[in-house]
């Protein structure tokens, strides 16, 4: 953005600021279901998911890539440079990678950690996949998407106004 320019010759040409933004959330909405579709690819290889997760699985992954454009989008809004990706990697991906159910569940961390997880976007999408992977889906998984849904929405609507106050001036 503040090297290339690319966003500025993008608008440059008929199309406005906020197809610009909102394609760029797309885009990464679907890159990320493009990689979440490797994975389930893999898992039926192995015969660890069936039709119905893999069905699924395809609009909750595109749903949580939805969520976290959003998010990188809107923080990308406030960097300065491209050094700052540093500290959202290091102080935001890394607790939320270890800390939201991905690699042990969560009942087994200690309450104060257990109960922040529950904070982190990546618990709500952790969730719904485990309960469907071991074959119940019900409305906690539903409320989970809820919760995943509210935040893309939030964070949608704000990488826009964001992006658009920052590339404006």
């Amino acid at each position: 953005m503040t090297y290339q320019k690319t966003f500025d010759a993008i608008i440059a040409t008929p199309a406005s600021l906020d197809d610009v933004i909102l394609g760029e959330l797309l885009y990464g909405a679907t890159r990320g279901t493009i990689a979440a579709l490797g994975v389930l690819a893999v898992l039926a290889m192995l015969g660890l998911a069936g039709m119905p997760m893999l069905a699924v699985a395809i609009p909750i992954a595109f749903l949580a890539s939805l969520m976290f454009t959003g998010i990188a989008v809107f923080y990308t809004s406030f960097a300065p440079s491209f050094t700052v990706f540093n500290y959202y990697i290091t102080l935001a991906m890394t607790p939320m990678f270890l800390f939201s159910g991905i690699f042990f569940p969560l009942d087994q961390l200690p309450p104060v950690l257990a109960t922040a997880a529950w904070l982190s976007p990546l618990t709500h999408v952790v969730t719904p996949l485990r309960d469907l992977s071991q074959g119940g889906f019900g409305l906690t998984g539903a409320a989970h998407l809820g919760v995943v849904t509210v935040v893309a929405t939030v964070f949608g609507v704000l990488a826009m106004r964001r992006m658009r106050a920052r590339l404006i001036r």
